[in-house]
């Protein structure tokens, strides 16, 4: 019996670690940096970088820090404060003050029918000036030459929309487990290689670093047409390929960099705000896939356990083969992809615990009838009916172009 099984889980783990294996290099093949399209360039267009804030004294003044170094002939900062209790919004009056480049706007209600962020973000929006408009979050680092490079690379490929993945920092090796998990269980589910086509209609965005040209924006109607999707950066790409505009993703290792949570329970708490939908739309679909993806990252690991049940070492060489391949993979496919390397030291770990994670969102939003974000709660009919970006798995048909 145990020998069946073993056979069974490591050929299993083959078949799941060679899919994932083939995805994270179709994915690093296709992502190209902005060394391969130009490199140093006049920012020709203008460009308006939109933050919003919401309760982020403690970290904001070194983010405004990095944003007053940026490098760009014609830039404007467009800082929101999201209806915050502690001191974000009197830092960002106190830049805007000693800063003619850096404009700050308050906003202390929240319309029905919003997310908070993205209606801050559409705030922000409607007073920029610039040709392109950079969307980025409050704990983002920014390279000092980004601003130039990303408009230059965008009017180069004559885009509409440029997304650049950021190198992903971790502080804990657990938390860097999860990080890793969720990069390489979200490239296979949105087949991020064909994202960085231009020339495909699949679109991504990345909200550390979302370059949208402005007549794009406005084209879709601004950010309105994004109004409930959690997804905001995903949905805005999604909604400006849908009329027409050329989008791509690009990697942003050494221009772009973020702090994905400070530690296990913050990132636990954190992973509330996609609700147990995950990006199907469907509690059971998500919950389901998931699990399957779970079965197939354990399955070398109990193939290993069950082949020296029965001292089957044939098996047990194939499933520790994949272990390690898959490791080794992993930690190579990070250095384009920005995840961190050393998340692959926790094995199964890391996606034990983000199956967990999907789990304890789904119980939540059931419990709960929404999803609470940023100290918002939402509930579940209007996140579900305000949402434009889904998984490709979750689709019920083609998107259009």
């Amino acid at each position: 019996m145990f020998e069946s099984v073993a056979s069974t889980l490591a050929l299993i783990g083959v078949i799941y670690w060679t899919s994932t294996a083939v995805a994270q290099l179709l994915t690093v093949r296709a992502l190209r940096t902005l060394d391969d399209v130009v490199g140093e360039s006049d920012g020709i267009a203008s460009l308006s970088i939109i933050v919003a804030a919401r309760d982020e004294a403690d970290t904001f003044r070194h983010e405004l820090e990095v944003l007053e170094s940026l490098d760009h002939p014609n830039l404007e900062l467009v800082l929101v404060d999201d209806r915050s209790t502690d001191a974000t919004g009197r830092i960002m009056d106190e830049v805007a003050a000693s800063d003619p480049r850096v404009r700050a706007l308050h906003v202390d209600t929240l319309p029905d029918g919003w997310l908070g962020k993205v209606h801050a973000l559409e705030q922000g929006r409607q007073v920029a000036e610039g040709q392109w408009l950079l969307f980025t979050d409050a704990d983002v680092e920014l390279a000092p030459d980004l601003p130039r490079r990303v408009v230059a690379t965008a009017e180069r490929l004559a885009l509409d929309q440029l997304a650049l993945l950021p190198v992903v920092r971790s502080d804990g090796w657990l938390v860097a487990g999860v990080v890793a998990t969720f990069a390489r269980w979200l490239l296979v589910g949105t087949r991020l290689w064909r994202a960085a086509d231009p020339d495909r209609p699949d679109a991504f965005g990345v909200g550390a670093c979302n370059l949208v040209r402005a007549s794009a924006v406005d084209a879709m109607g601004g950010l309105g047409a994004i109004r409930m999707d959690i997804a905001d950066d995903a949905a805005l790409a999604h909604q400006v390929a849908a009329n027409g505009g050329r989008t791509m993703l690009a990697s942003g290792v050494d221009l772009v960099e973020v702090r994905w949570q400070q530690s296990v329970s913050s990132m636990v708490v954190g992973f509330e705000k996609y609700g147990g939908s995950g990006g199907v739309g469907s509690i059971p679909l998500a919950i389901a896939l998931a699990t399957l993806a779970l079965i197939g990252e354990l399955a070398p690991w109990l193939a290993v356990g069950c082949a020296i049940g029965f001292g089957g070492g044939s098996v047990a060489a194939i499933a520790l083969a994949t272990i390690v391949a898959a490791t080794v993979l992993g930690v190579a496919a990070a250095r384009r992809s920005g995840a961190p390397a050393k998340g692959a030291a926790t094995g199964p770990l890391g996606p034990m615990l983000v199956w967990w994670m999907q789990v304890r969102a789904a119980v939540l939003e059931r419990v709960r009838g929404g999803v609470v974000w940023r100290g918002t709660f939402y509930p579940t009919e209007q996140v579900r009916a305000g949402k434009r970006y889904q998984l490709p798995i979750g689709r019920s048909g083609a998107r259009p172009r």
